[in-house]
């Protein structure tokens, strides 16, 4: 049964109701307010109800605060389910009403602990009657409407009462009337004038004239008399007596009002009911109200709702589809020993069915494992969103396969090297057409379609390193390259022709003999440089700074920069704002280049190109298709939901698309009204903006985004969780 407290008469309504009697305006009761949230606290002053679910009118009569000082009027409103596809829990009442035609207020409000449970219009039609009475003190004449007089319905126990009052009121007076079968017998009665008072009984002569002295009295609830009698049914004068027609009408009427249950319920059905809202059912109650094709039949929680538990339970012997909370003391087969988590087992045809555990304490680790006939599998941990980013960026990954799928080599065996063009890394075993040793390891780079290939060799046993290069004519010839002995052995050479410099001769050690002229050592040094290094290939240009870092300069008038290279220069004005960050310039002739910057901070990347050895032109800002994502600001006790979910976060790219995107939940189950997160203003509409969002339980609720940047609750909002993924609007 529903409780709910005192109404308290708010504030404003207070205020109203004095100025209305004191200006002799009309006050309009005008509906239900019907919420299911509370407010505890500082209820005189509460506007509106905590959470507003349905409205309903108010219904009454007309009345006019005349006569009494303290007049008490009842506010009554009808609440059916045939518009509400969802049950409703109505904890909250608000009753609004107007002051002539000025703004609706909360007049007053009241709240209860367990509220009404209103089952949706598939489970049959349902009327809940909400009656208040209110009084209202006046020192003035004040009329007092209602919204829709003609929606006003009586209660089961007004009727009764009706009935009971109707049935005295007639006992009382029945006796006192003539029947007319009697007064027909009196045809020969002479007209009879009674004054003064009689007592006892008197009997006398028709036929004769007699005059008798009596003192007859109208007759009253308490004394019999002489009554007049009424065979209008709706009369409502006290003076006169219903017929017995009149009364058989007014019951006929009454037993049909009271036996129509498509309006009223009785007392016992209405305890019947609430019970059945406390889950008070029995198995045959459940079976004649469950379609059993459609209905879920098997239980998957607890009577609450809340999750069912594994503490005491072999998971093993879970097999039919269900929700668990993981606790100490699991009994069976967990993964990787999980104390705390969540449990889900879905079930197949026949005896398959799959287990499916999460470890709240272990990184959200997953696990899952599928029983066959009527044996479990293994546990497998699941790769996550996460994993999947630590072992693979795709935007980085080799996507064509170099080796093979442990990593090791590919094995090109009795093979052509000439014919093996694809990139990759081979292990060569008795190829042809190798530089040395037909054993090695063969690295291969192509472009272009196999036009341009280069393979490097490295021989097995003499460990001596080759290239070449393939293109559309051929192969050149294996080039040995150089070895650290290789290049130390030059290093002494070039010391030789040093000492040949300043000596000019080579003598011998031994025999002090000239061994070699300048000019000859010049020569062979000079054609051993040529060999190790072919300027046609060669980088002979400097890009970088000697240690690979860009290059840096004092000069700040970007304009001057027309040399290939790569620099990092500060203080950079460009469209009239300044950047420090990386320039990068590609130089075509003395009159052409053109100039790549990119921004340190935020990754901006603009370009322009020097025309003719006359002017620059003017700096474009390239757009691209990374979204830089950015977090707001929660309020009110909201915060990120987490996890895989992801949390709250905007992005606003160069067209000024704003994109929303993750998940956000509350710290209690008491939703505040007010500031749900808050956007930073360059992010924010230029106007108020309304979206719907997906919230708890997957129902639809409506937000606001206002120029502030803040986001506000329009509509029903669930506390468990409220999604922003899809949110997109340009500014």
């Amino acid at each position: 049964m529903t409780y709910f407290i005192q109404p308290v008469i708010t504030t404003a309504g207070a205020s109203n109701i004095s100025a209305a009697i004191a200006n002799k305006q009309t006050i309009t009761f005008t509906r239900f307010s019907l919420g299911d949230g509370r407010i505890k606290t500082n209820i005189e002053n509460a506007k509106d109800v905590a959470n507003e679910i349905y409205t309903i009118a108010a219904t009454a009569a007309t009345q006019t605060l005349e006569d009494t000082e303290s007049p008490t009027f009842r506010i009554l409103g009808r609440l059916d389910n045939t518009e509400i596809d969802t049950e409703l829990t109505i904890n909250e009442i608000g009753i609004f009403a107007k002051v002539g035609n000025g703004a609706e207020f909360m007049y007053m409000y009241t709240w209860a602990e367990n509220g009404d449970v209103i089952p949706p219009n598939n489970a049959g039609n349902v009327y809940r009657d909400y009656d208040f009475a209110t009084t209202i003190d006046k020192n003035a004449k004040v009329t007092i409407k209602f919204e829709n007089p003609e929606q006003i319905y009586s209660t089961h126990s007004e009727l009764l009462a009706f009935e009971d009052a109707t049935n005295k009121k007639i006992d009382k007076k029945i006796d006192n009337i003539i029947e007319v079968e009697k007064a027909k017998k009196l045809s020969n009665a002479r007209t009879i004038e009674l004054s003064g008072k009689a007592t006892g009984k008197t009997f006398f002569d028709g036929s004769k004239d007699v005059s008798i002295n009596v003192d007859i009295k109208t007759a009253t609830t308490n004394d019999t008399g002489l009554v007049q009698l009424d065979d209008n049914v709706n009369s409502t004068n006290v003076i006169k007596a219903a017929t017995g027609h009149a009364v058989g009408v007014v019951n006929k009427a009454f037993s049909a009002h009271q036996s129509d249950n498509n309006k009223h319920i009785t007392s016992s059905e209405r305890t019947k009911w609430n019970g059945k809202a406390d889950l008070n059912y029995t198995q045959t109650e459940l079976n004649k109200k469950a379609d059993k094709s459609v209905a879920q039949m098997h239980k998957l929680t607890q009577n609450s709702g809340k999750t069912l538990n594994t503490k005491g339970v072999d998971i093993d012997t879970l097999k039919l589809t269900q929700f668990r909370e993981i606790q100490p003391g699991t009994l069976g087969t967990l993964p990787n020993n999980i104390r705390w988590g969540l449990l889900l087992v879905i079930s197949g045809e026949g005896n398959d069915c799959a287990q499916f555990a999460m470890d709240n304490f272990n990184n959200n680790a997953c696990y899952t494992r599928v029983m066959t006939n009527n044996v479990w599998g293994n546990w497998k941990i699941l790769a996550t969103t996460i994993d999947l980013g630590k072992k693979a960026d795709i935007a980085k990954a080799q996507m064509y396969k170099l080796t093979r799928d442990n990593g090791d080599m590919k094995i090109l065996k009795d093979a052509d090297i000439n014919n093996v063009y694809e990139n990759g890394f081979y292990y060569v075993w008795n190829g042809g057409n190798l530089p040395a040793h037909r054993l090695g390891w063969l690295l291969v780079f192509t472009r272009d379609n196999s036009k341009l290939t280069t393979q490097i060799y490295i021989d097995y046993y003499e460990e001596n390193m080759f290239y070449r290069i393939g293109k559309e004519h051929g192969w050149t010839n294996w080039v040995e390259l150089a070895t650290t002995s290789d290049l130390t052995a030059t290093e002494t050479k070039l010391q030789k022709a040093i000492d040949l410099k300043s000596s000019k001769t080579y003598v011998d050690n031994v025999d002090n003999t000239i061994k070699q002229s300048i000019a000859d050592l010049d020569s062979r040094v000079t054609a051993n440089l040529n060999k190790k290094a072919d300027k046609s290939v060669a980088q002979m240009y400097k890009l970088t700074a000697d240690n690979g870092i860009t290059k840096t300069t004092t000069d700040k008038n970007i304009d001057n920069y027309k040399s290939t290279g790569l620099y990092y220069i500060t203080g950079v004005q460009i469209n009239g704002k300044s950047y420090n960050g990386y320039l990068e310039i590609a130089k075509l002739s003395s009159k052409w280049c053109k100039q790549v910057f990119t921004t340190h901070i935020d990754n901006l990347i603009f370009t322009r190109v020097f025309c003719d050895a006359r002017y620059w032109t003017s700096w474009q800002k390239l757009a691209t298709t990374e979204y830089v994502w950015g977090k707001p600001i929660l309020n009110n006790g909201w915060q990120n939901y987490g996890g895989e979910f992801g949390d709250f976060q905007f992005s606003k790219d160069d067209t000024g698309l704003v994109v929303l995107k993750g998940n956000i939940k509350h710290t209690s189950t008491m939703l505040p009204g007010g500031t749900i997160a808050t956007l930073p203003k360059h992010v924010a509409p230029k106007s108020p903006m309304y979206f719907t969002v997906i919230t708890g339980d997957f129902e639809i609720g409506i937000i606001c985004i206002q120029p502030s940047g803040e986001i506000t609750k329009r509509g029903k909002i669930n506390t468990q969780w409220l999604c922003f993924d899809g949110i997109s609007y340009k500014i």
